[in-house]
């Protein structure tokens, strides 16, 4: 697997190395939870972005957070650059139901198991 870096001087704290498990876990949680569609209101494309709803740099503890992370394809997660905060309560709500979903679905899963 190829190692990228993102760092640009303005975001002291931006360094992020896509390749550490931690951040690889918590992107594949994202994935599979919001089912690699965008979850931007009236799009569904499937996406390709595990955005941050707390910037990366602003919040370290928030970082590895499930419950910090939406999945949007290209164009709404360009859309939304910079405007972070308006959108932080919408996607916070979507987060969470979509967590409960899953939650629901995983423990389905458990059960047909046993």
């Amino acid at each position: 697997m190829r190692k990228r870096k993102y760092f640009t001087p303005s975001r002291p704290f931006g360094n992020r190395d896509f390749s550490d498990p931690q951040y690889e876990e918590w992107r594949a949680y994202i994935r599979k939870r919001d089912g690699c569609r965008c979850q931007m209101p009236m799009c569904g494309k499937i996406g390709q972005h595990c955005h941050h709803i707390q910037k990366w740099a602003n919040f370290p503890v928030l970082r590895y957070d499930k419950n910090n992370g939406i999945f949007l394809c290209s164009a709404c997660h360009k859309k939304i650059k910079g405007q972070e905060e308006t959108y932080a309560a919408l996607f916070m709500q979507i987060v969470g139901k979509n967590s409960v979903a899953y939650a629901a679905k995983l423990e389905r899963k458990k059960k047909c198991r046993n």
